[in-house]
C-alpha cells in the first residue's frame, strides 16, 4: 500500500475527506476495547471519533498502519530464515487467543469478540508474499511466553522502521522497538473538529492521582528565594497525595535569571525552610555541578539514590510551554510524570492544551488542582525585601532572618 500521510496543522488533520483533530494517544486497551469505544461514543458522539496512526510527519488510517504491521513481519522472516523454516515445518495454522481465529484467514477486519488478533493474519499474509505455506501438523499459538510461537509475538518481533516509532514510546507488556510498540505508540485518537473545548479540556487535563507507595517528587527551581507557596505545594503532595518525599533541587549559578541570589544563599534558605520536615529533602547535585544539569540527568541523580521508586517532576504551568519544546522531553516523559502546578495568569488549557506535543503525552502530565492560589511569590518577596517591608506570612521566620542578616535583594 502506498502511504500518503495526511498533513497535520497544529492538532488538526483531514483523513478520508473528513476534518479531525488529534486528541491524544490512547495506548493499549486490550479487553477494554469495547468499553473504551463506548466511552468515546458518549464523550464525542457516535461517528465523532476514530483511530489513526502517526507516520512520516502526518496521519495515516488504520489500513495503512496494518500494511506497515504486515511489512514488519515480512522483514523479520526475511532476516530470520531459520524462524521462517521452523514456522512452515511446524504449524498447520496459527492463532492468537482461540483456534477459531483461523477463520480470519487474510482479512485483518474479520475479528471475533474479545481482544483484536492481528499477528496471526499478518503471518498468513507474510507467508503468501514470501511464497511459503504452512506444512506442519498442528495449530501453533502466537501468544504469551508459554505459547509455542512466542518468538513471533508482536511484542517481540522488531519493527522494521524503529526510528519512526513516536517517542516517548508508551509503556506496556511489549519490548521497545517491537511491532506492538509501533502499534500502540503511534496510535492516536481523533475526534470531530467541532468537539466543544470543555469536553477536550476534561479529556486532556488529567488531575493528579494518589501517588504509589514511596513516590518521590522532584521539586526543582531557582528558589530565589524559597517561600511559603513552595512549602504549601510540597505539603499538599505528601499529605494529600501520598508522596513519600519531596526533594527540593535548587539550580546552580549558571541559571540565567535576573536578581538571582548566590547559589549557596539560596541553598541555605531552602535548608532553613524545610528544617523539621522529615519528608522534605534538599539535594545540591545541580548546584554543585560545574555546568548546567538538564532535567533528565537531574532525575537520574535522584533515581540513583532511590532506585525503583517512581519519580515525578513538579513544574509550574507557566514553564510547560517551554518544556514542550525541549529536545530532551521524550527522555523525561519516558521515566517520569510531570505534576503541573497552575500559576496565576497561566491557564493550562489556554497556554498549552492546543500543543500537539502535549496532547501526544497528555497522560504523563497531571494537574494539581487547587482550591485557592498562593499569595506568595519569589518576585513579591524580593520586592518587599527591597522596600524593607515585613516578610511575615510570605517566608518562614528562619528564612526572613537570613534575608535580613545577609541583606539579600536589597
Amino acid at each position: 500500500m502506498h502511504l500518503e500521510p495526511a498533513p497535520i496543522d497544529g492538532v488538526r488533520t483531514t483523513l478520508d475527506g473528513v476534518a479531525w483533530q488529534i486528541i491524544t494517544r490512547p495506548g493499549y486497551v486490550g479487553h477494554r476495547g469495547a468499553r473504551a469505544g463506548a466511552d468515546n461514543d458518549v464523550r464525542f458522539g457516535k461517528g465523532g471519533w476514530t483511530i489513526a496512526y502517526l507516520w512520516g510527519g502526518g496521519v495515516i488510517g488504520r489500513d495503512a498502519a496494518l500494511s506497515l504491521y504486515e511489512d514488519a513481519y515480512v522483514h523479520h522472516l526475511e532476516r530470520h530464515p531459520d524462524v521462517l523454516d521452523w514456522l512452515c515445518a511446524t504449524a498447520s495454522e496459527v492463532y492468537d487467543t482461540a483456534p477459531t481465529n483461523v477463520a480470519s484467514r487474510l482479512d485483518f477486519h474479520a475479528q471475533e469478540g474479545g481482544p483484536t488478533h492481528l499477528q496471526d493474519v499478518a503471518l498468513r499474509r507474510a507467508l503468501l508474499r514470501l511464497g511459503r505455506a504452512f506444512r506442519g501438523d498442528h495449530l501453533v499459538q502466537i501468544r504469551g511466553r508459554g505459547s509455542e510461537g512466542y518468538r513471533l509475538n508482536p511484542g517481540v518481533v522488531a519493527f522494521h522502521a524503529v526510528d519512526r516509532i513516536v517517542r516517548p514510546t508508551l509503556p506496556g507488556w511489549w519490548q521497545a522497538g517491537s511491532v506492538e510498540d509501533f502499534w500502540q505508540s503511534n496510535k492516536v485518537l481523533l475526534a470531530a473538529s467541532d468537539v466543544p473545548e470543555a469536553t477536550l479540556e476534561e479529556a486532556l487535563l488529567c488531575p493528579l492521582r494518589p501517588a504509589s507507595v514511596g513516590a518521590i517528587a522532584h521539586y526543582g527551581g531557582s528558589f530565589n528565594p524559597v517561600h511559603e507557596g513552595h512549602l504549601r505545594i510540597a505539603r499538599e503532595l505528601v499529605v494529600d497525595w501520598g508522596y513519600g518525599q519531596v526533594v527540593f533541587v535548587p539550580n546552580g549559578d549558571w541559571y540565567r535569571k535576573r536578581h538571582l541570589a548566590p547559589a549557596e544563599d539560596r541553598l541555605r534558605m531552602v535548608e532553613l525552610a524545610v528544617a523539621g520536615e522529615p519528608r522534605f529533602i534538599v539535594s545540591d547535585h545541580e548546584l554543585r555541578a560545574p555546568k548546567q544539569v538538564l532535567l533528565p540527568a537531574s532525575v537520574a541523580a535522584l533515581r540513583a539514590r532511590w532506585d525503583e521508586r517512581p519519580i515525578h517532576v513538579v513544574r509550574g504551568s507557566d514553564a510547560i510551554p517551554r518544556m514542550l519544546r525541549w529536545r530532551s522531553l521524550p527522555d523525561i516523559l519516558a521515566t517520569a510524570e510531570v505534576i503541573v502546578v497552575p500559576r496565576p495568569g497561566h491557564d493550562p488549557w489556554r497556554h498549552f492544551g492546543q500543543d500537539l506535543r502535549f496532547r501526544l503525552s497528555a497522560g504523563r502530565f497531571r494537574l494539581l488542582r487547587r482550591t485557592e492560589a498562593d499569595v506568595a511569590s519569589s518576585s513579591q518577596v524580593r520586592a518587599c525585601q527591597a522596600r524593607g517591608e515585613s516578610l511575615r506570612g510570605l517566608v518562614p521566620a528562619a528564612v526572613e532572618r537570613y534575608l535580613v542578616e545577609r541583606g539579600l535583594y536589597r
